[in-house]
This record gives structure tokens, C-alpha cells and sequence, in this order.
């Protein structure tokens, strides 16, 4: 015969869950609410994630193709680790196939404005990188033009832009212009920019990480 389970172990353990709960929430009030600053992201913050490919697999992509089948993707990951600190509304994850750095540029007034996230990460330029010969300044040019109408937003969002990671897609004539990319996205930070270095971050070489030198698998998603 099998011993009832006790009601004291269930509740020992649904404590447990609780406490490790708001410890994560103590530790990103302590990392987004500094005292005697002003909130840089306020608990149940709206936020938006806006790119290409690597941004869409976040969202409710499926297929069979095994660098596909991850686990809702960065933004997945991103969204409960902030356990509560912010929140995606339905259709807020704006990441599309292919989109190179001017399309996302000439859909930001549609896609993301009327979301106006408090959050909103950033990721683009492989596509410029790796299928056109888009100049680094054309390329800078939609970046800033983005960066501008995000901060004409009323909700005045906190930006996390990626840079970009070395990927054998890119032929070594372009390898230079993405260097230089990531060199000038550095001097971005700023108060309302955080620039996440996903080229420190992610080998996309790696196996592990990715299945195809361009899109983070589960465990590379999990990672960013």
C-alpha cells in the first residue's frame, strides 16, 4: 500500500518555489531600481522584440529543422528570467524572416509604435552582412533612424541592442564591415542604450550554441 504523501512536504516545497520566486525578484528590482535613480524599467514594464530571423524564432515558429526547434527563442528565455519585471503583449514579438536593416527601419511606424514598449531589444544586420552589399554607412543610417523614432516614443523605451557575431555566412570581404559594425554600435551606449555584446557571447561555430552559424539553437538562445 502506498503512504499518503504529506500535506506538510507539499507545502514545504510550494515555499520553496515561492522564496526562489521573489529572490529573482529582488535581484531585478536591485539591478533596474537603484536608489535615489529614477526607474530605468518598472516592474511589468511592456516590451517588444523587433529584428530578422533570430528574433521571429522567438516567437510561435515551428518546424521540423533542427535549428528552428528551440525552445521560444531568446526572447522566450529573456522573458522569464524577468519573472514579472516585464511583459509581451500578444503580436509584440516583431522579429521577420530576412528583413535586412531598411526594412526594419521602414516598419518600425507600424510594427512598434503603436506597442509603445517600455523595453525593446534590437537585433539586426546579418542579413545586410550576409546577402547584399549594403555599405556600413547605410547600414548606420537605419540604426540611427530606428534609434530615433524609438526615443520619440512617448513610453521613452530602454534599448538592448545586439552586435553582431562572426558567422562563416559572412564572406571575409564583408567580415570587415561587420567589425567595423560592431565598433561603432559600441559607442551607442548611452543612458537609455545597452549594448549586448552577442559577439563575445555567442560562437556561432559552436555546435552547441548553433545549428547553422546564424540562429541560436536552445541552449545558445538560452544563453543571450
Amino acid at each position: 500500500m502506498k503512504r499518503a504523501r504529506k500535506k506538510r512536504g507539499i507545502s514545504f516545497r510550494l515555499l520553496q518555489i515561492l522564496l526562489a520566486r521573489e529572490h529573482r525578484r529582488d535581484r531585478i528590482r536591485a539591478n533596474t531600481q537603484q536608489p535615489g535613480l529614477p526607474s530605468l524599467l518598472p516592474e511589468s514594464s511592456r516590451i517588444a522584440f523587433f529584428g530578422d530571423s533570430r528574433t521571429n524564432y522567438g516567437a510561435t515558429y515551428t518546424s521540423g529543422s533542427t535549428h528552428y526547434a528551440h525552445v521560444q527563442g531568446f526572447s522566450g528565455w529573456m522573458l522569464g528570467m524577468l519573472d514579472g519585471a516585464a511583459f509581451m503583449p500578444i503580436g509584440a514579438n516583431k522579429g521577420v524572416v530576412g528583413n535586412t536593416l531598411d526594412q526594419m527601419d521602414t516598419r518600425f511606424g507600424a510594427d512598434i509604435a503603436p506597442l509603445n514598449p517600455k523595453l525593446l531589444t534590437i537585433w539586426g544586420g546579418i542579413n545586410d552582412l550576409k546577402g547584399t552589399s549594403r555599405t556600413l554607412a547605410q547600414m548606420q543610417a537605419n540604426m540611427a533612424s530606428i534609434i530615433a523614432k524609438a526615443r520619440a516614443l512617448s513610453s521613452k523605451p530602454v534599448m538592448f541592442i545586439a552586435n553582431e557575431p562572426a558567422s562563416s555566412t559572412i564572406t571575409a570581404g564583408r567580415e570587415t564591415v561587420r567589425t567595423q559594425w560592431n565598433a561603432w554600435l559600441a559607442t551607442l551606449a548611452a543612458d537609455d542604450i545597452v549594448i549586448f555584446d552577442a559577439a563575445s557571447e555567442i560562437d556561432m561555430a559552436d555546435t552547441n550554441l548553433s545549428a547553422d552559424q546564424v540562429h541560436t539553437n536552445a541552449r545558445g538562445s538560452y544563453q543571450i
